[in-house]
């Protein structure tokens, strides 16, 4: 059993890529393989989802205090918010 933490990580290929350890061999896989409803609430949902390798987290769609719809990707990237959606309708059943 080793002494050192479990370092999860949770970000964009991009930010990855910049804070990559030479040597080290980070690659974290960003397949998403979860994405569930976690809440709703009058402004809006939470969808929350997790990855293969590279961690989880939660993708939010809220109307803020002027009405505007808006959406908190915690610095995800669009084409993965993409993959979070898909992954969720899959799960309702949609087909093409």
């Amino acid at each position: 059993m080793s002494d050192k933490p479990e370092i999860v990580i949770a970000a964009s290929p991009e930010c990855i890529e910049r804070l990559a350890l030479p040597g080290r061999g980070i690659k974290p896989d960003f397949t998403v393989t979860a994405a569930r409803l976690e809440s709703t609430s009058d402004s809006g949902f939470m969808i929350a989802w997790e990855t293969q390798s590279a961690g989880f987290g939660t993708v939010t769609i809220y109307r803020d205090d002027a009405g505007v719809l808006k959406c908190d990707n915690e610095a995800m990237s669009l084409r993965f918010v993409k993959e979070v959606f898909a992954k969720f309708l899959e799960g309702l059943g949609i087909g093409e």
